[in-house]
């Protein structure tokens, strides 16, 4: 039987769930180092980019946000949670029109 080389600090999907388990507790600033350690192990994990979006958001770092939300979909189109994201900074900053478009393809990948 071999043994797994990986060790729990290089573990993405880890660090994700610590960052999670953080954020409910409401601890943003541990939180946000989950989830950047999570990327930095593994820069495709589309749902920690989510959650930073979240996390940035609640500080009103809309730049920040939409970044963390755009490399979400980047990597996981169907990632409704984040085209919602994406739908809350527009529609906080009045753009109707594309919070409206990030509505509906939300709704289209069918995980709402």
């Amino acid at each position: 039987m071999e043994s797994s080389s990986r060790k729990p600090d290089d573990d993405a999907e880890a660090w994700y769930d610590k960052g999670v388990l953080l954020g409910v507790q409401g601890d943003q600033v541990n939180s946000m180092k989950c989830y950047d350690r999570a990327i930095e192990i593994n820069p495709y994990l589309a749902k920690a980019w989510k959650h930073k979006g979240f996390l940035y958001r609640k500080q009103d770092d809309v730049e920040n946000a939409m970044k963390c939300f755009d490399r979400a979909v980047e990597i996981n189109p169907n990632l409704a949670e984040a085209w919602l994201g994406k739908a809350l900074l527009y529609e906080e900053q009045g753009d109707k029109e594309n919070a409206m478009k990030c509505k509906i393809r939300a709704i289209q990948t069918g995980k709402l």
